[in-house]
């Protein structure tokens, strides 16, 4: 489920009709920005109130209105039964990748609960369905929020150095990280210097060149899906930004000293 195949699949064929129409963004957005089917979910139920509000501002016939809406309807109702039959294991891996892409809500000081993802229940839902939800969510989170807010901590800590260059870089790694086409010529790009002067930045500031220290930043968020999930080794690699599951045990033996495998029998709860 985490991985979501069938869902991205779904997100682009459902969406693929109405390109032209109002979705083209959004498609791409879900298919390649978003990693849980939670923070999906929200995207598409924010989305669809905006984009249906726009088009009858825009005059859009009532037929392609309301074929929006079905869509929507549709791509919504799709992700929430893939939640829904999701296994324990499962849900607490999703709630632990929407944690680390919504930062502000884990440190936030008001205690982060299920009910706050209320909106995200479909129309379509029964009371049944609602209150399942809401008790899986409640469960997950209170596994996996410590967690998220520890690791967190470490990473804010590495985060801000005080050079401006240096700062953005690492803005840029965060957002970017989980691509395995991320790379530093990109970062270098985006700041308009060489990449042998960022790779000395880096050295300089943080003791590691920008590669390495993604490499690093990678296992690291693996881990967490390794402790968190029951998701294989090879899918956790791909989530996390490696194109090829042996880079990816190579790397996480070199640093952990131990096979991504050996790491979760010996660390799982």
């Amino acid at each position: 489920m985490l991985a979501c195949v069938s869902g991205v699949g779904f997100c682009t064929v459902v969406l693929r009709d109405s390109m032209d129409y109002s979705s083209g963004g959004l498609a791409q957005h879900l298919v390649w920005s978003i990693l849980s089917i939670l923070a999906r979910m929200e995207i598409v139920a924010s989305r669809r109130n905006s984009i249906l509000e726009r088009d009858r501002k825009d005059g859009v016939s009532q037929y392609e209105e309301e074929k929006a809406h079905w869509q929507f309807q549709i791509l919504h109702r799709n992700l929430w039964d893939f939640w829904l039959s999701a296994l324990p294991d499962e849900c607490l891996a999703d709630v632990s990748l929407y944690l680390r892409e919504h930062p502000v809500l884990v440190s936030a000081p008001l205690q982060l609960s299920a009910i706050s993802f209320a909106p995200l229940v479909p129309e379509s839902a029964t009371n049944d369905e609602r209150e399942l939800f809401l008790r899986k969510l409640d469960g997950a989170l209170r596994v996996t929020l410590p967690v998220t807010r520890a690791n967190l901590r470490c990473e804010t800590a590495e985060r801000t150095v005080g050079e401006p260059r240096i700062d953005k870089a690492l803005a840029l790694i965060q957002q970017g990280y989980k691509n395995c086409e991320f790379s530093a010529v990109f970062v270098s790009e985006s700041l308009n210097i060489s990449e042998r002067h960022l790779r000395r930045l880096f050295k300089r500031h943080l003791g590691k060149h920008l590669m390495e220290y993604v490499r690093d930043l990678r296992i690291r968020h693996s881990t967490v899906l390794l402790m968190n999930s029951s998701v294989q080794p090879k899918a956790i690699a791909g989530l996390v930004g490696y194109k090829h599951y042996a880079n990816f045990s190579r790397d996480f033996r070199r640093q952990m000293g131990i096979t991504p495998s050996e790491f979760r029998s010996r660390h799982k709860p």
